[in-house]
């Protein structure tokens, strides 16, 4: 799965249906740092994935995305 256009920070996306049983790999297409997270309300396993990086695996189905403070 991956990240366009970025959730800002401070708010969760929460993915539904078929993409949150695809979503084991990230990408961010975006400006800003992004959390994939293993909740659908942005708690648990959480995974920052950097602007114009990928990540194959992340090691856990991801169920919902957020902005993230870090660089």
């Amino acid at each position: 799965m991956g990240v366009a256009k970025p959730v800002p920070l401070g708010s969760c996306f929460a993915l539904s249906g078929g993409i949150a049983r695809v979503a084991e790999s990230g990408a961010n297409a975006s400006d800003i740092p992004q959390v994939f997270w293993s909740n659908s309300n942005c708690t648990g396993l959480g995974r920052v994935i950097m602007p114009g990086q990928e990540a194959p695996s992340l090691g856990f189905g991801a169920h919902s995305l957020s902005g993230s403070f870090q660089k």
